[in-house]
């Protein structure tokens, strides 16, 4: 996290709540940074001050500024978030209602509609599953699940205490995907029928290990 009292810097807290004060990074201006996200794997930081133009990049081994991008106007977005799947800052832009999506590389910022998208104060906090999957938490207490498998979706909303304020993180664990495909390989009798299973590790950081699958074929075919 960035701490916006003095003195300005990166903190890092471990699983004591011990807070370690890590200074300054060379190359950032100290100031109000109060919305960004760390990569899953711990190695950069994105910091962006209250919908300023400068999107800053920050090795967090190093403690140097890699990279400042910004293309045009980057909006009033409370929190960005880091989706682990495509690499992008995704953040919900209370003046215009929509989704924002912002290069990291580039500092391009692409808006997305979001059919059902309330207006809202404010999104102070966004965070992303291993899975990709998007929250939103606004600051009139509305906590907005969206799907991003195809056009923005809300899958869920439910409601939450109003605040200002605050930020939001995920804890990013190590996610399987599954999926079986069955298909037939002959047309007589007796027919052969060919089952794919197929396992995808959805973190970008820890491996799968231990991994059992069961599938009782007995039971479903005889």
């Amino acid at each position: 996290g960035y701490r916006q009292t003095t003195p300005e810097e990166i903190v890092q807290i471990d699983s004591t709540g011990t807070v370690f004060g890590l200074g300054l990074p060379a190359g950032l201006p100290a100031g109000a940074y109060d919305a960004g996200d760390v990569s899953p794997d711990g190695a950069t930081m994105f910091l962006n001050a209250g919908g300023a133009d400068f999107l800053y990049e920050v090795d967090l081994a190093t403690l140097i500024v890699t990279s400042t991008a910004i293309t045009g106007d980057i909006g009033v977005v409370g929190d960005w978030a880091f989706n682990p799947v495509d690499g992008l800052l995704y953040g919900g832009d209370s003046a215009d209602t929509e989704l924002a999506t912002l290069d990291p590389a580039t500092g391009i910022r692409t808006d997305l509609a979001v059919t059902g998208l309330p207006p809202s104060p404010g999104f102070g906090g966004a965070w992303f599953t291993g899975a990709g999957e998007l929250f939103l938490y606004s600051n009139d207490g509305n906590i907005l699940q969206i799907d991003l498998s195809g056009p923005p979706t809300i899958v869920l909303t439910q409601a939450g205490p109003a605040s200002t304020n605050y930020d939001a993180a995920a804890c990013v664990q190590g996610v399987v995907g599954a999926a079986k495909n069955m298909a037939g390989t002959s047309t007589g009798l007796p027919a052969t029928m060919t089952i794919d299973y197929v396992f995808e590790n959805l973190s970008l950081t820890t491996d799968m290990v231990n991994l059992l699958a069961a599938d009782d074929l007995v039971a479903v075919f005889g």
